[in-house]
Order: structure tokens, then C-alpha cells, then sequence
């Protein structure tokens, strides 16, 4: 989505100003420095990180030591996918082998599997069955794979279209909650269905109406009962399509709707409901399945949409965009609950299981051209509509990271090549003793 930036002016809220110093230990996870990605694990007392060079590692948060293992320390090669409870992580290697990873422990879990995958800039598209026991995977000539992760036997191969050069469609794939269906999106932009218990493709395949389309996507409802495919021009002007889909029939429902930058859909409610994000126009949820509009959400900025944040419990909606405002609105109804203004630059917005709470990310940077950053990192408290604490940066923030309890943040900072990471407590913003010494 094209955004306009705009000069931040001062950002007024009290400060807790954090300095920068030089890197001390390089044996330590503050050390590093050249960190491409990294993430927590389920229960926060583990980082994996993967360098630059694609060098893998996990580290401990308490004490910011290597742990040892299967993993290795900064030694495996490769590009990783979590699962969603972050307990596992799937490692494609340089080598053309893949291997799965407990996050606790840095050992392996299942064998080498035997499926070619590039490394490349962006992670493989892998997807964990919801017990764990299976994984998804698209090898190098654009078949999908399933192997059972403790044994390492393929279960199954869907001989699918490959990749196209040029244009930018990722395959993908999505189980369903109870993990009897997997929706699986080649790289001709087409959605199948496939029952799990066969591996058999049920239905007929779901093309997206765009054949044209740069960049395409989709998304469905937990119980994979409706999806939606979408896609972006890559480019600025063009319009982009969503179509909703009835699985089951294999059905499209209604006609594609349309928008400048293309635009995509989430759906919430148990799967009533859409949240639909254009690149340009109104953010607005709608009915599942008649497309009959629900409510628009605020409009931040006289071109572009919204950006939209669903709460945990699905009561609220948080949007912002290139005004100075965030705004709180019932999810349910649609009324505006209650707007925050200063005047900085909202860049991102952190939620997590506690629906009262959002970390808004704020970049009050003026003097790029000088090589001076200026972030804040704000606790906010969405039933009081105010900050409830707030951490100063003086350093350009690629990443802000929440953990899946929501009781750390991990801000990746730094200059090219020099990127590092920092691990501070989300409740009250103190940096961690792990990379305090930074």
C-alpha cells in the first residue's frame, strides 16, 4: 500500500530516553550484529535469530547466552518458519535439506526431509497442521509437499503450477482449526480445497477472476468454510480485486469488488464478517456472505485506507494512518468508542491476548539526512485512551515484535549491516539484562 509520509513534528508524551552504546560481547545475543530476523519463542525465554549471512541461532533471554543443540549456534545456514504456537521452527537449508526444531530445547524433531528450498530473502511458505504432526512445503519446482514431521515421510505431493518470473505470487496454504481441510494457493493464483485425511482435492479449483494481477494472496475463516483471494498491480494507480469465495461449492460469491492499490480481506466474527483493507478508499467490514456493508471505519488520510487492528476479543478496532490520530471503534456496531491525537507519526500498532492493551510505535524522526533517529515505543491503555508508558529510541527501528503472551517486545534497531536486537519488558519498557549492556 502507498502511503504518503509526512514531516513528524515533536512527539509530546513523558520519555524514558534509552542511549546507545557500542556493542560489547560478541558471544552474547547483544553482540550480534547483522540480524536479518528474529522472534521469541512460545514462553519468551528463547530468540532465534537469522544473520544477514543466513546463519541460524537460538539464544537464551534471561542471560543472553547461546543455547546449544541441534540448531546450533549461528551455524545452521537457512531460512525459518515458526508454527503458530512458536514452539517449533522449520529450518530450509542452503544445502537444499529442511529439518524441524524444537525452540525450547534447539533439537531436532523430526529428520532431514527431503524437499529442495532456496534460500531467500523472504522465509519458505510453510504451514504446521494445528496438532503439529504435519507441514506443508513448496519445493523449488512448485509442488507442494506434506511430511509428517516426526517420522520425515512425505505424505503426500500436489503436482501444482510453478512460479511465474514475473509476477510476484508466493503459494501459500491455511488448515482449518480442526485440521480436516487444507486450502492450498498455487502460484497461478488458484485456491484448492483438499481434504486431510486423503490428501484428495475436493471440489474444483478456484482461480482468482485477476489473471493479470502482479501480487496475489488470499485468506479464509478458521473453519476454512469461506475464503477470499486478492491481489495488488505493483504499482502505484492500478486497480487490484478481492473475490469471496463459498468453499465447500467451490463457488464465487457475487462479483469481485474493485480498488485503486489493490486490497485485501480478514475475516472476524467467527467468520461472519470481513474486514476489508483497500490500498485507496474506505476501510469497511461487511457481511459474510452477502458483501452487504456493515460500517466504514474512520478515514485517517483523504487518499489512502485505514490501517485496520482487530482486538483479541474482536470488540474493538484500532485504525490509524497518516494523520496524528489513533481511533477506537466498536467492532460490533461500528460507532466510534474514542480518538487520540499527537502529533508524530503512528508507524505501527502492537496487539496482543490482552485486548486492553496496544503498543503504538512512533517515529518522530526529522533529520534523517544526519543520521538521527527518533522512536518511542508507547504502552497504551485502549479503555483510557492514553499512554500508559513510554520508551525513547535514538536509533532507526526496522521491527517491533510482541510475543505471543504479550509480555515481551523485541525492537530490531541499527544501521545496514549493523542491525542488533533489543529485548525490553511490555508491561513496564525496561530493557532486559540480556542486551541491556547494548
Amino acid at each position: 500500500m502507498f502511503v504518503l509520509h509526512r514531516v513528524p513534528l515533536l512527539l509530546i508524551i513523558p520519555t524514558i530516553a534509552v542511549a546507545v552504546t557500542d556493542v560489547k560481547d560478541p558471544q552474547k545475543i547483544s553482540g550480534l550484529e547483522g540480524v536479518w530476523r528474529a522472534d521469541f519463542n512460545a514462553d519468551t525465554t528463547r530468540v532465534i535469530v537469522q544473520m544477514r549471512s543466513g546463519a541460524l541461532g537460538l539464544w537464551d533471554t534471561t542471560n543472553g547466552h547461546p543455547i546449544p543443540g541441534d540448531l546450533g549456534t549461528l551455524t545452521a545456514k537457512g531460512s525459518y518458519v515458526k508454527n503458530a504456537g512458536a514452539t517449533l521452527a522449520i529450518v530450509c537449508f542452503d544445502a537444499g535439506k529442511s529439518r524441524v526444531f524444537d525452540l525450547s530445547t534447539g533439537s531436532a524433531v523430526s529428520p532431514e526431509l527431503n524437499i529442495s528450498i532456496k534460500h531467500e530473502i523472504e522465509p519458505p511458505a510453510v504451514c504446521f497442521s494445528p496438532d503439529n504432526s504435519q507441514a506443508i512445503l513448496f519445493d523449488d519446482a512448485g509442488n507442494c509437499r506434506i511430511f509428517e514431521i516426526q517420522s520425515g515421510l512425505e505424505v503426500a505431493k500436489l503436482s501444482l503450477p510453478p512460479r511465474q518470473v514475473e509476477r510476484e505470487i508466493r503459494p501459500g496454504s491455511a488448515f482449518s482449526k480442526d485440521g480436516k481441510t487444507a486450502l492450498i494457493f498455487d502460484a497461478s493464483a488458484t485456491l484448492h480445497r483438499y481434504d486431510v485425511s486423503t490428501w484428495k482435492e475436493s471440489g474444483q479449483p478456484m482461480p482468482h477472476p485477476d489473471r493479470n494481477a502482479y501480487y496475489s494472496s488470499f485468506s479464509s475463516s478458521d473453519d476454512a468454510l469461506y475464503a477470499v483471494t486478492f491481489d495488488s498491480p505493483g504499482e502505484n494507480g492500478p486497480v487490484g480485486s478481492l473475490q469471496l469465495w463459498d468453499v465447500m461449492k467451490s463457488h464465487q460469491i457475487g462479483e469481485p469488488l474493485h480498488a485503486q492499490n489493490g486490497m485485501s480481506g480478514q475475516f472476524i466474527d467467527g467468520g461472519k464478517r470481513l474486514l476489508i483493507t483497500p490500498g485507496r478508499g474506505d476501510t469497511r467490514v461487511v457481511k459474510v456472505p452477502s458483501l452487504e456493508t456493515d460500517f466504514h471505519l474512520p478515514r485517517h488520510d483523504d487518499v489512502d485506507a485505514s490501517r485496520a487492528i482487530v482486538t483479541a476479543d474482536e470488540k474493538d478496532i484500532l485504525t490509524c494512518g497518516c494523520d496524528s490520530f489513533v481511533i477506537l471503534t466498536d467492532a460490533l456496531s461500528g460507532k466510534l468508542i474514542k480518538r487520540y491525537s499527537n502529533p508524530a507519526h503512528v508507524r505501527n500498532v502492537l496487539t496482543g491476548q490482552d485486548a486492553n492493551i496496544a503498543w503504538l510505535v512512533y517515529d518522530n524522526s526529522a533529520f534523517f539526512n544526519t543520521s538521527y533517529a527518533d522512536y518511542y515505543i508507547v504502552r497504551f491503555d485502549l479503555g483510557k485512551m492514553q499512554p500508559a508508558a513510554t520508551l525513547r529510541i535514538n536509533d532507526f527501528v526496522h521491527r517491533s515484535i510482541l510475543s505471543l503472551d504479550g509480555t515481551r517486545l523485541m525492537i530490531h534497531v541499527g544501521k545496514t549491516d549493523h542491525e542488533r536486537i533489543r529485548l525490553f519488558e511490555a508491561k513496564s519498557l525496561k530493557e532486559l539484562p540480556a542486551t541491556a549492556d547494548n
